[in-house]
């Protein structure tokens, strides 16, 4: 009865033992599937944020959490690309110059250049005095665009080698930049209408560059004047009180009007 009654101990002792393990092992596996999810969560959540400085904080632990994990340049390139573009769209990207010091040594290295971060490179640098890379990387995205055959995609590359030309006073640079934006995108705000009735008094991110380069409003001025004489563009359209007889008109099938428009054309 006493062996049995050890027995029963040692068999207790080693179930209790191996429960014991069992719950060691799953909160351990817990810990670290948590600790290998956690990047890719803040991934997720980083892409959500409109927000680019919250967004920012997330794409820098996703990255740290993944270079962890030593994982291929492909999942690092997914953090990267929206990490920059995040910096470049944020308010104050000299504020995040040590995030673009350590993300540009892993562009090129960890995976290859390509026209999105190039562009977004070249954005950052332009807002953070550092021209002739703006130039270098604006021109990098442009003939990556080229090389993919999506040169029609290339319009925010060009705008932005155009502020970048106007910054350094090189106007007839400038104005085939912005040429050659509209003439691949016209129905966006790239087209010289759109130039010309841009309010850039009243744009932060204009506002810091004329500060960071002070010709640079003098020349954007240069660049309105060139687009109003070469293509005698009208001034911006007012609101007028709506026309009822004319709208009457209109409803009752009168449509003279189309065709002095269209004899106009």
């Amino acid at each position: 009865m006493k062996k049995f009654f050890e027995f029963v101990v040692a068999f207790g002792g080693v179930i209790a033992l191996f429960f014991g393990a069992h719950t060691y092992l799953m909160g351990e596996l817990e810990d670290l599937v948590k600790e290998k999810l956690q990047p890719y969560q803040k991934l997720l959540i980083a892409q959500t944020m409109y927000n680019e400085d919250v967004a920012i904080r997330a794409y820098e632990y996703a990255l740290t959490g993944l270079e962890k994990q030593e994982v291929e340049g492909d999942l690092i390139a997914a953090v990267v690309n929206p990490f920059l573009e995040a910096i470049s769209n944020s308010d104050m990207p000299y504020m995040y110059e040590h995030h673009t010091n350590r993300l540009s040594k892993l562009v090129g290295v960890k995976f290859p250049l390509d026209y999105d971060n190039a562009r977004s490179l070249g954005w950052i640098y332009l807002y953070t005095d550092k021209n002739d890379k703006a130039q270098e990387y604006f021109n990098k995205s442009i003939s990556l665009y080229k090389q993919a055959g999506l040169l029609e995609n290339a319009s925010d590359a060009y705008r932005g080698l155009q502020f970048s030309f106007l910054a350094s006073g090189n106007l007839i640079e400038a104005i085939n930049a912005n040429e050659k934006m509209w003439s691949i995108n016209y129905d966006e705000y790239y087209n010289p209408q759109a130039t010309v009735w841009l309010d850039h008094n009243n744009i932060s991110w204009m506002k810091q560059l004329y500060k960071l380069y002070p010709d640079m409003e003098k020349n954007y001025l240069g660049l309105i004047s060139y687009l109003n004489v070469v293509y005698e563009l009208s001034p911006k359209i007012k609101s007028k009180p709506i026309d009822t007889m004319l709208v009457e008109k209109i409803l009752a099938g009168d449509y003279s009007l189309n065709k002095v428009i269209n004899s106009d054309s």
